[in-house]
């Protein structure tokens, strides 16, 4: 592959609590799970952390990971640049800069173009699995991550052209499968809309991650108190950048590694050669 991962080195810097030798175990299990793609030791010092070096638990993690990632390929599969472009004009999805004290990232999503018939949600969680992904292979694992949606351009018409049962799919994933944990999710600028997109948060999310939902009103300041201003937007009092121009950068970190995810794209569950064929 082309494009370079962060290296195993560093992710061993990073985390001392990692051994060569369960990545070696996983490995050689990895030989005995034919359905299952070339997995790079980057990726299971990932799972591992995640799992927290739990090794049986980073097996179901990785199976799970991969198996979901097939069976939705036909949506997951990366966005072509033309299409690319178009999403990140509309929506800004990237993540910041900068980490929180306690090293979440915060992934940012805000519209950008208001207009409904622009809006097209498949492809803004396309764009987000693209983010997330790029981001877990350039730099590793993260201690977790925070959500912080926008609503102030959110309208009805949004909300009706969202496909939930995708969205639903996504959430399952997060907090099962995926690399990155979310500790929290935070709604700023809400709007008539909140409570039934919290309703809707409460038949996706997980109690405990239920709990953890901030809603902001305009013109507010109380998430400072969760997030600090140098993780934030300048529309948000931040001390980044604005939305638009967030955007832009991290719509060109996707384009300028785009061979990136023929390779990750390429990374598929064969069920025909699956012990069992039980998933």
């Amino acid at each position: 592959m082309p494009f370079q991962c962060v290296s195993a080195e560093k992710l061993y810097q990073k985390d001392p609590n990692l051994k060569k030798q369960d990545v070696e175990e996983i490995q050689k299990w990895l030989k005995t799970q034919p359905h299952l793609p070339k997995v790079e030791d980057t990726q299971i010092l990932t799972f591992l952390h995640k799992s927290h070096y739990e090794k049986e638990e980073a097996k179901k993690i990785i199976d799970n990971y991969f198996t979901f990632r097939t069976r939705h390929l036909n949506i997951l599969r990366a966005l072509t640049p033309d299409v690319l472009k178009t999403v990140a004009s509309v929506t800004c999805l990237n993540i910041m800069p900068n980490k929180t004290p306690e090293g979440y990232i915060v992934l940012m999503v805000k519209q950008l173009d208001s207009r409904v018939s622009n809006f097209n949600s498949t492809h803004l969680l396309t764009l987000g699995f693209m983010v997330a992904a790029l981001h877990c292979h350039q730099n590793g694992f993260e201690n977790g991550m925070v959500l912080l949606i926008d609503l102030k351009d959110f309208s009805v018409g949004h909300f009706l052209k969202t496909n939930f049962s995708l969205l639903r799919c996504v959430f399952g994933l997060l907090q099962n499968g995926a690399p990155m944990k979310i500790k929290g999710i935070h709604l700023v600028n809400a709007t008539t809309l909140t409570k039934q997109i919290i309703a809707l948060f409460k038949h996706f999310l997980k109690v405990k991650l239920y709990q953890k939902i901030q809603v902001h009103v305009p013109n507010s300041t109380t998430v400072y108190e969760f997030l600090p201003k140098k993780c934030l937007c300048e529309e948000h009092g931040g001390c980044l950048p604005s939305s638009r121009i967030l955007s832009e950068e991290s719509l060109k970190n996707l384009l300028d590694n785009y061979e990136f995810f023929s390779w990750y794209d390429g990374q598929k569950v064969d069920e025909t050669k699956r012990k069992g064929n039980d998933k």
